[in-house]
């Protein structure tokens, strides 16, 4: 029998004599499923989110692989994108410093640096030796390893930028370079036309872009770890009077290929916008180039391109490029049937296209932090900084991605503006447009986990090992509000909730919060859209959104149904014969239009959740999963005291169940 890989996900085998065993092993770096989401009401960018996550993880190995199944190298030009799509999609950045630290080792082969590392392949590239900086930066942005910064730039920085500076032309441009490839972009057919032999004759403009972009990020670094900047600005200066002077079409107002070429590709102008070198051009008629030409380049240039816009303020264009339905799309592979980003656009681009490719991933980042408008307030996420754009006709979005203390999720909601949830804890600065809606809160569900040794001590008094044994088991804590999700006594989710507004308690009607051992007894609702409104645990077809006025506390998104296990306390009758059975009394986990009150004993006896948590929640715990209602405050009513009266009914229309 032969069998033949036809395209990751589908395999074909031939001539089997009979009916084969068909696996797969499959290996990459720690990779935790789920830790990143996008959710949107355009399935496109679920798809291209989908695509690309993939790719970062199948190309996660012991390094940064430009593709797991020819290459199987790290080249550090596919790097710079890829590290920075799985540092946003894992929150983890030992991958990117070992890549950095890889390539740091490598400068004693060249000091102009390696394109592979580590590898015997000697293969160099001098456009990726250029963007070390660029990813050492983002590492940097990410991990707040201010030493690390430090060592790299100091082991790096002198011999790298010697060795480009043997080649500069008087004017401060690199010219005639020669020593290694320049890569450009690839496959060749998808440079745009760009005037590849005069400008490696020359003096190429991309080449000199990266340049200049590499100086610009090396004086960024060296102002951080408090060494000497004005030498790289002085540099950068030049590159950019010489552009000024020599690589300007003055009839178009557009770089050139190379001094000398009468041919403006989108790679010659989007590369020096993505790192604001525009001296002599105009920026408009620029990005008027990108709207004409649009991604008429490789995957690799297609980041630049659209961070480009980005950074320019074409929202809009940038945002069209990233969703573009053409032939040079992420669109065209889902339309291929890719499981995983390609090595191009749609399989018939290249002979031997790769179907994973990671270096076609940068819709990751261009999403998180160009769309959503996440980045890092601080290096390491001390702080979060929101800065929303304004994007004609952006769907609804919801994105989520870790961060050091938990995780972050953004969410666009059309015609109601932006809503960020961080961990508690965690400082958040806004830079929004002009009347753009932005709401954010600190939640704990947004926290790592944590139980106090108070609080274990007193499950551990309520004989919790007992019940629980090493299963996943929820505890309702009244007194602090809290929802904690536990494997044994290891916290493993937490939220705030709401309880009863009139405390403790299980008699049939009195609107309180029942006590003690119950199960989790049906879950209702699985794939109901987030806030779906239940009545007697039935979906309506109403959908309440935030910001919707409603006099009526609703029951919203998802439902889980308790049922007590106590006899007596909370199950059946109690010795008085009242009803106290959790389950008749339609005791519910369920999502409110109340978030305000989350945190308050505001609830009819139910226990309310964010929509957003009882959406985790109920993906989280598994029907029959024990719950502990507990209160260390005497209950109001219980199986042997009489009813006291009740508070005072909160401010909505008092609701039987919820």
């Amino acid at each position: 029998a032969a069998i033949y890989a036809a395209g990751e996900g589908h395999v074909e085998v031939l001539n089997a004599p009979s009916e084969p065993q068909v696996w797969v092993d499959v290996r990459h770096y720690p990779f935790t499923e789920g830790a990143a989401t996008l959710k949107s009401s355009n399935r496109l960018l679920e798809d291209i989110w989908r695509i690309c996550s993939r790719g970062v993880q199948m190309g996660a190995q012991g390094g940064l692989l430009d593709c797991p199944s020819r290459e199987k190298g790290a080249y550090l030009g596919d790097a710079v994108i890829s590290g920075r799509s799985q540092m946003w999609l894992t929150g983890d950045t030992r991958l990117a410093k070992k890549t950095l630290v890889d390539f740091m080792y490598s400068s004693r082969i060249c000091p102009g640096l390696m394109a592979v590392a580590p590898c015997n392949f000697m293969q160099e590239i001098g456009d990726y030796s250029l963007q070390y900086p660029l990813l050492l930066w983002e590492y940097y942005r990410q991990s707040g390893d201010k030493d690390f910064l430090k060592t790299a730039s100091e082991s790096v920085f002198p011999g790298l930028f010697q060795y480009f500076a043997q080649y500069e032309n008087p004017t401060g441009v690199l010219a005639g370079y020669k020593d290694k490839w320049v890569v450009l972009d690839w496959p060749e057919e998808l440079r745009d036309g760009y005037d590849y032999d005069v400008a490696n004759a020359g003096e190429n403009t991309v080449l000199n872009a990266f340049y200049y972009g590499a100086l610009r990020r090396a004086s960024d670094i060296e102002r951080v770890v408090g060494g000497d900047s004005a030498p790289y600005d002085a540099r950068a200066e030049r590159i950019a009077a010489a552009f000024k002077e020599r690589f300007v079409d003055p009839a178009t107002g557009l770089y050139v290929d190379a001094p000398g070429s009468k041919h403006s590709s989108l790679h010659a102008n989007a590369i020096p916008l993505a790192f604001g070198l525009t001296a002599g051009a105009d920026p408009a008629k620029m990005l008027t180039l990108i709207e004409e030409k649009k991604l008429s380049c490789g995957v690799y240039i297609a980041a630049y391109v659209i961070e480009a816009c980005f950074k320019q303020g074409a929202t809009d264009l940038g945002y069209r490029l990233l969703t573009s339905e053409d032939k040079h799309s992420w669109a065209e592979m889902v339309r291929s049937g890719a499981t995983t980003c390609m090595e191009v656009w749609g399989p018939d681009q290249k002979w031997n296209t790769s179907w994973c490719h990671p270096w076609s991933s940068s819709p990751v980042y261009l999403l998180s932090e160009y769309v959503m408008g996440l980045s890092p307030g601080e290096p390491g996420w001390g702080k979060i900084r929101v800065a929303p754009p304004i994007i004609k006709d952006l769907p609804e979005i919801e994105l989520t991605v870790p961060h050091p203390k938990g995780k972050i999720t953004a969410h666009h909601i059309p015609g109601q503006g932006w809503r960020y949830t961080v961990p508690q804890g965690v400082a958040a600065e806004t830079l929004a447009p002009p009347n753009v809606p932005v709401f954010i809160q600190q939640e704990p569900s947004h926290a790592i986990p944590q139980l106090s040794q108070e609080n274990r001590t007193f499950l551990e008094e309520q004989q919790w090992a007992a019940h629980v044994g090493d299963q996943l088991a929820l505890w309702i804590d009244l007194d602090q509000q809290m929802f904690y999700l536990l494997r044994g006594l290891e916290p493993v989710w937490q939220a705030r909730c709401a309880t009863s507004a009139w405390g403790a308690g299980s008699t049939l009607d009195s609107n309180q919060t029942p006590l003690g051992w119950h199960t989790v007894a049906e879950k209702l609702g699985d794939g109901a859209p987030w806030g779906q409104v239940f009545r007697s645990r039935k979906a309506t077809a109403e959908v309440w959104r935030p910001g919707q006025a409603t006099p009526e506390d609703l029951v919203l998104t998802r439902v889980l149904w308790l049922a007590g296990t106590e006899p007596g306390l909370n199950q059946g009758k109690d010795a008085q014969g009242r009803v106290v059975d959790s389950k008749d009394r339609n005791i519910y986990i369920h999502g409110t239009n109340g978030e305000d009150r989350i945190g308050t004993p505001s609830s009819h006896g139910c226990i309310r959740l964010r929509n957003d948590d009882v959406l985790e929640a109920y993906a989280r715990i598994p029907q029959g999963a024990p719950v502990l209602i507990s209160s260390r405050q005497p209950a109001v009513q219980s199986a042997q005291a009489k009813p006291a009266p009740p508070k005072p009914a909160p401010a909505r229309q008092k609701k039987k169940n919820g």
